[in-house]
């Protein structure tokens, strides 16, 4: 094995595109995932064809806009959670793709044979767990070392033929995960109460009461969401704003800055769209075509975010019924 290719360099390559938070799991772990996963995504990713997966994490601040000293929602504007503001999908899938054409020339294999998983089927929460990277908490969501869950986690799957030194533990924090113990301060938080506050505390997330959830779920939102559904297009930080480890995403770091406004610069102009809110005349009334080419190549463009869904979600924000339109 060439020593340069151990764990130590992986993630060095890693930092170096801006990814410091970042752990691995072996090719025995993917076995694991695969059991448990759709085995078409196994099979579309080449889950098991891997020898490792390097799961990174890229932060978000998950603050009200108007304590990042962004422009306050008015009236007439509709917003958008803080982690689908930039498009960080596509931010994250952009810097593991340039980690993996890196440790392609370095390790002489072909840059295809280096996949990204980013927003997939496949279980990109479980892997970072697996990683070392965090917990899973009571909010259902990974409580990360690094950033808590103000965070979008991928991944990049490394080759068989790559080969890769079991070294060192993964980077991105000094503190160990301890679970949410007796902290229910995202269960407090949540506007609708769909996050239980069991005691040892276990993720407990009620999808029927869940504000981000019926962003994109069909059919009628329940009366008492819709009842705090505020200016809401797609999104909800709630529970994320309010989990102390968040508080590791926004502090900032030696050079003045916090992780989320690195990772902020990191954007391209394009992957900046929408941001923080978008005009209600824009979505509600307006056609699907207008919609589709208004959020195209956004965190809002998924296939799966139906524009019907989003103009119904702009009547809950103006006080009009909850049906699709």
């Amino acid at each position: 094995m060439n020593p340069s290719l151990d764990r130590s360099y992986i993630t060095s390559v890693l930092a170096g595109v801006g990814l410091p938070a970042c752990g691995v799991v072996f090719h025995d772990g993917l076995e694991d995932v695969a059991m448990i996963a759709p085995p078409a995504e196994v099979a579309r990713y080449g889950l098991l064809a891997s020898s490792a997966a390097v799961v990174a994490l890229l932060p978000y601040d998950p603050r009200p806009a108007e304590s990042v000293a962004e422009t306050p929602e008015d009236a007439s504007s509709l917003s958008i959670g803080a982690f689908a503001a930039n498009n960080r999908y596509a931010s994250l899938r952009r810097l593991l793709q340039k980690a993996g054409r890196a440790l392609a020339e370095r390790s002489g294999l072909p840059p295809k044979s280096f996949r990204v998983l980013v927003n997939s089927r496949l279980p990109e929460k479980r892997l970072a767990v697996m990683a070392g990277l965090g917990f899973v908490g009571r909010s259902s969501l990974v409580i990360t070392n690094a950033y808590g869950p103000a965070c979008v986690v991928g991944a990049l799957l490394l080759p068989l033929e790559f080969d890769i030194a079991i070294d060192a533990g993964p980077v991105g924090s000094d503190e160990p995960a301890r679970g949410c113990g007796a902290c229910t301060a995202c269960a407090d938080a949540c506007p609708t109460g769909a996050i239980g506050v069991k005691c040892p505390a276990e993720p407990d997330l009620r999808l029927d009461s869940c504000i981000q959830y019926w962003t994109t779920a069909p059919g009628i939102v329940p009366e008492h969401v819709q009842a705090v559904w505020g200016r809401r297009l797609y999104g909800c930080d709630e529970c994320v704003a309010a989990c102390p480890h968040s508080s590791r995403a926004w502090s900032p770091g030696p050079d003045g800055r916090s992780p989320a406004l690195v990772a902020d610069a990191l954007a391209t102009p394009d992957e900046r769209r929408p941001g923080r809110s978008v005009k209600r005349a824009d979505v509600a009334g307006a056609s699907d075509e207008h919609i589709k080419a208004l959020l195209k190549g956004t965190a809002l463009g998924m296939s799966w975010i139906q524009p019907a869904l989003l103009r119904r979600n702009a009547g809950i924000a103006g006080g009009s019924s909850g049906r699709p339109n």
